[in-house]
Order: structure tokens, then C-alpha cells, then sequence
């Protein structure tokens, strides 16, 4: 007699919850969209816990001001009750395209997503202040740079552009998953980066 058929396996009763690949943030400036940031623990663990200390606050108390078009965008990274950041350190690798930073040197509360098209050797191989997040994705960077082309006040040439007004933004936590696509193929220039890529 021909051998009875295996036993089929039960049909799972709900999938397989997705399997997160890392932290991060979202940064949503209104209308302008949304920015999608991966936090980077490896780079400062102290400005890891402040960032995603203020994305779980999910307020509305951080914001941009200062817009330089095709360089930069600057604001502040605020939630209240949030412990402040507590170092500094130099950063792990020369800064590149659509990567965040402690602004001015110091601990924060003030970042900056640099715009640049090329590694921003003069700010220091490896970068003179504290690097500590990367925006996720081309999109993101899209509405970065549509930000940065908000309106400002008359400029003195050599003066950094200021908006009148200090715009608040929304932070909240966003999770990559599988999928997401490579940030070094999104974000980095062919050759010059210096950062291993992501498995």
C-alpha cells in the first residue's frame, strides 16, 4: 500500500510580526512632509538616548531656524523633561550627505542635517563635533531641502539666514524595517564614503 502524505503544518493564525533592523525618528514639518531619520547609537550612545528620549515625549516643541540652501538646515531638538545630553565625542567618520549633528560643537540641543553633495572634509576628518544620525531616505531629503527654502528676512551677504519666526515640528518615534532601502546607496557619494556599509 502506497505510504500515507506527511501531515501539512497548521496555517499560521497571524503573520509573522516584521523584525526591526534599527531606531529611529520622524521629524514632520507640516505641510513641507516628513523627514525619516536612522538614529545611530554606535556613533554617541548619550545623543542616542536624548533623541529618542524627546521622540517618545511625541511633542511639538522642537524646531527649525536657520535655512542655508544646499548646505544645512538648523534648529533644536527639545521635549520637556527630557534629560539633556551629556558628551560630545568627536565624530567616528568625515561627515557626509543628509547626516546629523550636534551644531556648533557643542552637546546639543542644536542640530544640523547637512546638505552637502560631497563629504564635508573641512568640518574635520574625522568630523570635529558630534555626529549622530543619518535621514533615511531620498524622500526625506526632498522635504529637507524644500525646507530649507522657506522664506527668511533679508540677509547681510556672509550672515546665516534666520527665520523670522522659529517653526515647531513634530518629532516622534519611526522604526526601519526589512526592506528599507540601503542608506549608503540612498545617501552617500559613489567612492567617498567611509562608512562600512549596513548589512
Amino acid at each position: 500500500a502506497a505510504a500515507a502524505d506527511p501531515p501539512r503544518p497548521a496555517a499560521a493564525s497571524h503573520p509573522e510580526p516584521l523584525r526591526k533592523v534599527g531606531a529611529g525618528l520622524q521629524m514632520d514639518f507640516g505641510s513641507l512632509g516628513v523627514v525619516r531619520v536612522n538614529l545611530r547609537p554606535e556613533w554617541s550612545p548619550t545623543s542616542f538616548e536624548y533623541a529618542t528620549g524627546v521622540a517618545a515625549a511625541r511633542s511639538n516643541t522642537s524646531t527649525v531656524y536657520r535655512l542655508e540652501p544646499g548646505f544645512l538646515i538648523q534648529g533644536s531638538l527639545l521635549a520637556r523633561g527630557v534629560t539633556p545630553n551629556s558628551k560630545n565625542p568627536r565624530g567616528a567618520k568625515v561627515m557626509e550627505r543628509g547626516e546629523i549633528g550636534w551644531a556648533g560643537g557643542s552637546k546639543g540641543p542644536d542640530y544640523f542635517i547637512y546638505m552637502g553633495t560631497g563629504p564635508a572634509g573641512w568640518l574635520g576628518v574625522p568630523h570635529d563635533g558630534t555626529v549622530w544620525a543619518e535621514v533615511a531616505d531620498e524622500a526625506s531629503m526632498l522635504v529637507v531641502e524644500k525646507v530649507s527654502k522657506l522664506e527668511v528676512p533679508p540677509t547681510p551677504p556672509g550672515q546665516m539666514h534666520i527665520l523670522a519666526t522659529r517653526r515647531l515640528i513634530g518629532v516622534a518615534p519611526w522604526d526601519p524595517y526589512p526592506g528599507w532601502p540601503p542608506r549608503e546607496r540612498l545617501l552617500k557619494v559613489v567612492g567617498a564614503s567611509i562608512d562600512r556599509a549596513v548589512e
